[in-house]
């Protein structure tokens, strides 16, 4: 036989469960789970019965949107790309060879600051069955049309912003004007004149003045010294 304050403490905690349940119905009533964008499930993390929280990933989702390709851009590409870029048509090759045209629609606001890369953001407007989300591709970008310029290879420079012209068998430090170099070749925007024959032998330590032969009489670009003095 319960008691006056025995039964009472009961009766407090059955309306405090009492609460707690209808707290619980008004919760579940009030959740929605709801995919940020429509799409198809590639990943389930959660299993029926599991209590989840605020803020636990519940599945992995592709979107069906057009695809979107984030093509990174080194610095010394960045001033060969066409202007405007935006807009412009890319071909995309997948792993297997599998060609893909896309457009660029817009670049990433900020540089990378570890990699001092820009990022281009591609989009492939048709559902290609080439393509899927995850896939590694490289791009074709079309770029500046660079006119009255001098391809030489890398090796040809000399401090970088100079190259060794060749005049009467003799060397003569002739600066340039760059106007891209990359890792195998440079262009010459200015310095250089049509038939200016250059030395692309890399060279200890000369001066200009030095005399020079052809290694190749074919070659007339290969040189060596043959003496420390003019």
């Amino acid at each position: 036989m319960l008691r006056k304050p025995q039964l009472a403490a009961a009766q407090a905690q059955l309306r405090a469960a009492k609460a707690q349940r209808d707290q619980a119905k008004l919760d579940l009533s009030r959740t929605h789970v709801r995919a940020p964008y429509s799409g198809a499930s590639t990943a389930l993390h959660v299993n029926v019965g599991q209590f989840v929280t605020t803020g636990t990933a519940l599945a992995d989702l592709a979107g069906l949107s057009p695809l979107e390709v984030s093509l990174p851009i080194s610095a010394q590409w960045r001033d060969l790309l066409a202007d405007p870029v935006i807009g412009s048509e890319v071909r995309l090759t997948t792993e297997s060879g599998e060609l893909v045209d896309a457009q660029i629609v817009r670049s990433a606001p900020v540089i990378d600051q570890s990699s001092r890369q820009i990022h281009l953001i591609a989009r492939v407007d048709s559902q290609s069955a080439a393509l899927a989300s995850g896939d590694f591709v490289t791009a074709d970008i079309r770029g500046k049309i660079l006119s009255d310029v001098v391809k030489l290879p890398r090796e040809a420079m000399v401090e970088g912003s100079a190259v060794w012209r060749i005049e009467n068998e003799r060397l003569n430090k002739t600066p340039v004007d760059v106007a891209w170099q990359g890792q195998e070749y440079v262009l010459v925007r200015s310095g250089l004149a049509e038939g200016d024959v250059v030395n692309i032998t890399p060279l200890a330590q000369v001066t200009s003045g030095t005399k020079v032969s052809n290694i190749d009489d074919s070659a007339e670009n290969n040189a060596e010294p043959v003496e420390s003095t003019p």
